[in-house]
């Protein structure tokens, strides 16, 4: 070869190589979890959600969903997307760690929700939903094939979040010398199950612009 001639066989075989990596990727069967945010409380029903599919398909499945039952938890698992019609087998006796199991009378393929989960918000914070066993590091998720058996898969993990109640006060309030207005307040994030009874805070404001009368 000349020197074109082995820069353009170098520029092509690295091509290939790219294109290759790319569809390896684009197939990658992979499963997510949702992210939710909530309050006190309160429930939202949120999908586990499976892409690419090969073309032999799922006959079977099971997963192990991990969380901080602290601050949220899994308290239903339900068919719904490639599961619909089919009779899931949940166990949500353990805490921190939902489990589920199915089987299909013939093999599913595409991209879609998996089944669904209800969370409930237990209290302030956050706490990851990962079918990555903690200390351990197996993954839980489990799907399989009639044939081939346990599919490589890759999963994404969620999240739960019940954020602080917020307290805001508008930044952007304006009136002339000798003007009285009256300024808003604004709380977010209160549940309807907590019930207020009494308050108390403090407002800071430079005095030789305004003072506050009640």
């Amino acid at each position: 070869f000349n020197n074109i001639s082995i820069v353009k066989f170098l520029t092509l075989g690295l091509a290939m190589l790219m294109i290759a990596s790319t569809t390896s990727l684009a197939q990658q069967l992979t499963t997510s979890l949702p992210v939710v945010t909530g309050s006190v409380g309160t429930e939202v029903v949120a999908p586990v959600r499976v892409i690419n599919v090969p073309a032999d398909g799922i006959s079977s499945g099971s997963a192990r969903i991990y969380f901080d039952h602290t601050v949220a938890k899994i308290t239903k698992i339900e068919a719904a997307g490639l599961t619909a019609g089919t009779t899931l087998t949940p166990n949500l006796n353990n805490d921190g760690d939902a489990r589920v199991s199915w089987a299909f009378a013939d093999g599913k393929t595409g991209s879609d929700v998996l089944f669904n989960v209800t969370i409930e918000f237990v209290s302030v914070g956050t706490t990851a939903l990962t079918t990555t066993e903690p200390g351990v590091g197996t993954e839980r998720m489990k799907l399989y094939n009639v044939v081939t058996g346990a599919l490589a898969l890759t999963s994404t993990d969620g999240s739960a979040t019940v954020p602080n109640i917020a307290i805001t006060i508008p930044n952007d309030l304006s009136a002339f010398v000798g003007d009285q207005i009256m300024i808003p307040v604004n709380t977010t994030n209160i549940a309807a199950g907590e019930n207020f009874v009494a308050y108390e805070f403090v407002v800071d404001v430079d005095k030789t612009v305004l003072d506050i009368t009640g």
